[in-house]
This record gives structure tokens, C-alpha cells and sequence, in this order.
């Protein structure tokens, strides 16, 4: 096929989006013909054209599924049920009991006991025929007897009660969640509303005993058994929820 230079000049901004150029006087010139690397050039920029249009028109057909996808799965549509939140709550209660126990465990540290003339004397008549090295029996002596309480260390005291007031933020939130379905017969409403009262009861426990911890954390000076006690009870009560909350389960699955 034969077409004018001319010709091939306005298909050749058509394809790139340029205006075209007006057409010359007719003034009996003649123009040659575009060759057939001519064409070829100017298909080729044709269909890169279009195949730009094509993925042009696809990508915002996908950006519209992916804003109909996020409509979809929002904040509404991803609202935790009664299940899940008591099934997140349990979690929340394992590292509540884990933090309090960290807190136990640091204030009753121990150090070496000290061994004494008698305990030489224990080891002798443990093994009089030296059948084990001494030092062996000294340590096994010494294993048995508590040594000195040691101070706690501030830095995880700290580390372990901002743990405990972060999650009682958390807890907090989780207990409001919690609702019976208004479908439930009276008589399982009923049972779920005497349980949702047994889990805030716990709460307020929970509530009071991170605060003794947080004040008996601050030191200089450290109660060790005060704290001890405390943490204890926070563990007794986080237990006392859980049971609680399992019960809630089976009652709202």
C-alpha cells in the first residue's frame, strides 16, 4: 500500500498524541512515498499506543476492585463477635499472669548460700569413702540451702509493670466488647449477664492490684514480700477471669 509522506506524518503524531500539522497548499507538488520502514515505525508506535491505553484502563479498573475490596473488609465489616473477643481477652489474660509472675520471680532471687565448717563436716560423712570429688558434695549442700534474698533489679521491675498498664488498657476495651447477642433464650442471657458480672468483679481486682504494683515498683526501696503478695494475687485473680471466660465460651458458641 502507498501512502504520501504526508499522510504518514499525521498518522505518525496521531499515534503520539501530537497535533497534527496543517496540510500543505495543493499546489500541484508531489510528495514520495513513506517506505516500508516508514509504516512499519509508525505501527509499531500505533499499537505501543494502545497497549499504554490498555494498561492504563486496567490498572484503574484494578485500583477500583481494590477500593470495593477495602470497602468491603473495613472497620464494619471486620467487627470482632463476642467469640473472638473473649478468645483475644484469653490472650490478653496469658500475658497479664506471665508479666506478674516475671515480677514474683524477680523479687524472690536468691543468691549462693553461704557453706560453713558444718557443711564440710556434712559432706565428709555424706561420701566417707571420697568416692565423688568434694567439691561435688559441698555443692550439693549447698544447693539445698536458700541463700540471701537479693535486691530486684529496677530496670526490670519498670520493664514488667509498663507491661502490666499497657494490657490493662487493652483489657479494659476487651471486657466492654463483650455483649450476649440479643438473640440468646432469656434463660442463656441470663447466664452469660452473671458471668460478664463475675469477669468485671475480677477487673476491679485486677485493677487495684496494678496499682499497688506500680507504686511498690518505684523504690528506692523494694518490699519484697509486699510485692511478692501482690503479684500473687494478680495471678489468683487473672486465673479466677479466665475460668470465667472459658465458661462465656461455651455459652456463646
Amino acid at each position: 500500500m502507498k501512502i504520501k509522506a504526508e499522510a504518514f506524518v499525521v498518522l505518525l503524531c496521531m499515534s503520539l498524541g501530537l497535533a497534527a500539522p496543517a496540510p500543505a497548499a495543493n499546489d500541484g507538488t508531489t510528495y514520495d512515498t513513506a517506505s516500508k520502514e516508514q509504516l512499519s515505525l509508525a505501527g509499531a508506535i500505533s499499537g505501543a499506543a494502545s497497549r499504554a491505553a490498555n494498561e492504563t484502563v486496567t490498572g484503574t479498573a484494578a485500583a477500583t476492585r481494590g477500593r470495593d475490596s477495602a470497602a468491603a473488609f473495613g472497620p464494619a465489616a471486620l467487627a470482632a463477635t463476642p467469640v473472638q473477643t473473649l478468645s483475644d481477652l484469653g490472650d490478653t489474660l496469658r500475658k497479664i499472669e506471665h508479666a506478674a509472675g516475671e515480677i514474683y520471680r524477680e523479687v524472690n532471687r536468691h543468691g549462693p548460700a553461704p557453706l560453713s565448717l558444718q557443711d564440710v563436716v556434712d559432706a565428709q560423712v555424706m561420701d566417707p569413702w571420697g568416692a565423688t570429688c568434694p567439691s561435688m558434695a559441698l555443692s550439693s549442700i549447698q544447693a539445698m540451702k536458700v541463700g540471701p534474698l537479693l535486691p530486684p533489679r529496677k530496670k526490670w521491675l519498670d520493664h514488667d509493670t509498663k507491661q502490666l498498664t499497657d494490657l490493662l488498657s487493652i483489657l479494659a476495651d476487651e471486657i466492654k466488647q463483650i455483649e450476649p447477642p440479643p438473640s440468646l433464650p432469656e434463660k442463656m442471657a441470663d447466664s452469660v449477664k452473671a458471668e460478664l458480672t463475675v469477669v468485671k468483679d475480677a477487673k476491679t481486682q485486677i485493677d487495684s492490684l496494678i496499682g499497688k504494683l506500680l507504686f511498690l515498683a518505684q523504690g528506692p526501696t523494694f518490699d519484697h514480700a509486699l510485692i511478692a503478695e501482690n503479684a500473687k494475687g494478680l495471678r489468683a485473680n487473672v486465673e479466677g477471669m479466665n475460668e470465667s471466660r472459658k465458661r462465656l465460651l461455651k455459652l456463646l458458641k
